[in-house]
This record gives structure tokens, sequence and C-alpha cells, in this order.
């Protein structure tokens, strides 16, 4: 027997949202413990996967996970999904939120691992100093091995300090769409040097710019 449609719910969350990492196994338990009184799809999304679904469902990205009926009368965040487990089924969940942070950093970093691609990071501030945190990059060097050597070693500076992204400006922003920087030559974004020496060939146009959080470079 199916469970009745407004107590059919849809998860959907980042891997490293904490709200997302606690609402996946309260569903699970209580797909197992009331089954056909109520039933719970989960989807785990990566960071860039999430950016995209929310935008398109106009979902409060800022939140990492959706939590929705099939009657679309219950929607929210993991909060509507405890109070439903509540009222109907006398259910609560007792972990502590910093149990669930950690999970979700596990999970994110498990993810990561799972897709056997490198990782680089860079760290952002303003011209007066004051840091603006860190982007994480997954490099598909599957895809693209000597481009993500190469962005490796603009990254480190260790191939030659005088090719290093470190210090270098955003110099364009298009509000709504996207930023560009990492011009190690002029710092304006025409200037071109690879630390092979000299450009070097295009090697994939499989990977597509069509979704938030996609990093490309030229």
């Amino acid at each position: 027997m199916s469970a009745p449609r407004d107590k059919q719910f849809a998860i959907v969350g980042r891997v490293d949202s904490a709200g997302f990492q606690r609402a996946a196994p309260v569903a699970a338990q209580l797909n197992e413990s009331f089954p056909g009184a109520c039933a719970f799809e989960v989807e785990m999304l990566d960071a860039s996967e999430w950016e995209f679904r929310a935008a398109r469902e106009a979902w409060p990205a800022e939140i990492g996970h959706h939590v929705e009926n099939a009657s679309g009368i219950l929607k929210g965040s993991v909060e509507t999904l405890l109070d439903f487990a509540h009222e109907n089924f006398g259910f609560d969940d007792e972990l502590p939120t910093s149990h669930y942070e950690a999970q979700a950093e596990r999970a994110w970093k498990e993810l990561l691992r799972s897709r056997k691609h490198d990782i680089a990071f860079l760290r952002l501030a303003t011209a007066k100093g004051e840091d603006l945190g860190e982007i994480v990059i997954e490099l598909f060097n599957d895809y693209c091995p000597r481009g993500c050597q190469n962005f490796i070693g603009l990254c480190t500076g260790e191939a030659n300090a005088k090719l290093w992204y470190r210090g270098t400006p955003i110099h364009r922003v298009v509000p709504g769409g996207w930023l560009q920087g990492g011009d190690v030559i002029t710092g304006s974004g025409d200037g071109h040097k690879s630390i092979f020496g000299i450009p070097f060939e295009d090697e994939c146009f499989a990977l597509k710019h069509n979704r938030p959080g996609v990093v490309g470079y030229v």
C-alpha cells in the first residue's frame, strides 16, 4: 500500500549541508519504521548541482536543502520534516547539530575522494586584506590533464614563482553572471602564459558552463 500523498516527501540537498545530513537519516528511519504510512525519496547533490536545482525550482539556495510533500502543502527545511515526524509518529531526533555538521563535512570529503579528481582552492580577499573565504575547485584531470597541471602550478607557484595566482586581482565582475581573474602577467585579463612557457592547445570541450559553480579558464 502506498502512502497518502500528503505523507509522501521528496528531500533534496547539498552533500555538505548539515540540514540535509539530518533530514536523510530521519527519512530513512521513518521509511523503515512506518512502511505504507509515509514515504521519502532522498536525493543528494554536489554544490553546483544544488545551486542549479535551487535556482530552477526557486528554493532558498542558502538553506542547502529542501523538503516538500507530494501535495505541495508542506514545504521547507529539515524543521518542517521534524515537525511532521513528531506530530504524526511521535518521532523526535535528539542528536546535536554538531553531529550533523561533522557528518556533512565527512560526506563532502567522501564524495570528492570518490570522484578521484585533484582538488585545488583559492583564497579571496578584498584590496584592504579582508578575508572573503575559500573557493574549492574540483579539477577534471581525466578530461584536461595538462590544463589541470597548469592550474595547480599557478595555484601553488611551485613551478615558477613569477607565475602565481597569489595577489592577482579579480579584473572583471559580471553581476548575476561570473567573475574573471587569474591574469598572472598584467592582471587585466589580456596576459597569456602557462607554467609550460607558452599557451597550449585546448584539450576538451565536453564539459559545459551550463550550471553555477563551473570554472573554466583560457
